[in-house]
């Protein structure tokens, strides 16, 4: 049976909930990577921002509200093909500067080499994100 404070409660999350959700959907159309820690720290933010002193944004209610909204913890794979326009310009900017350092001291071509081959990560401290699942269907056709 739900008591008077039970309906308050579930109103409050409600009103928590329904933000986050839609600043996971702004953050992940982004392209931005986010984790169980910053969603709630988020929730407590939003929480605190409306006046909920109570709401605490535990660990089982972030694994509710990912289960209720269809949000899992995958690995991300596509981090170099979304490559961001502040980027490309970083990237011609450093193209240019060594073309100029390359003419300005007249380096023969046959001296220029790479002797640091770490790769290369665009925004990704890490290669997982949450995102909402997605359902795969088969159809099958009889004949």
């Amino acid at each position: 049976m739900l008591t008077e404070w039970s309906l308050v409660a579930e109103n409050h999350y409600q009103e928590v909930e329904t933000e986050l959700l839609q600043l996971f959907k702004r953050e992940r159309a982004k392209g931005t990577l986010i984790t169980n820690q910053y969603l709630m720290a988020e929730a407590r933010k939003i929480a605190d921002k409306k006046g909920i002193e109570w709401f605490v944004g535990s660990q089982t209610w972030l694994e509710v509200f990912k289960r209720r909204n269809s949000i899992c913890y995958r690995k991300s794979t596509r981090v170099s093909q979304k490559v961001k326009e502040k980027s490309l310009k970083q990237l011609k900017e450093f193209h240019e500067k060594v073309s100029k350092l390359i003419e300005e001291h007249n380096y023969p071509q046959e001296a220029i080499w790479n002797a640091d081959e770490t790769s290369i990560t665009f925004d990704s401290p890490s290669n997982f994100t949450l995102d909402f699942k997605v359902i795969h269907f088969l159809f099958f056709y009889i004949v």
